[in-house]
């Protein structure tokens, strides 16, 4: 079974994170179905791949997460 770990706030740089910023955005919740590796998305809805290269989303794919993660927390954006 392939999955992430549970709870983000319990890894161990997450404080550091949040020294910086008092908002976590969780990517795997936003984009993986019950934080399984299988059902995480790999492409913006026209098919875009979500990497070109090993450390850049592209722009369809992170323009899309960052629709999905406007819709979840509208309040915050």
């Amino acid at each position: 079974m392939s999955y992430f770990a549970d709870a983000p706030r319990a890894q161990p740089l997450y404080r550091d994170i949040m020294v910086l910023t008092d908002h976590f955005v969780d990517r795997v919740e936003l984009l993986c179905r019950n934080r399984q590796l299988e059902s995480c998305a790999i492409t913006a809805e026209d098919g875009t791949p979500a990497f070109y290269d090993p450390h850049h989303l592209s722009l369809e794919f992170a323009s899309m997460a960052g629709r999905r993660y406007a819709e979840r927390y509208p309040d915050l954006l």
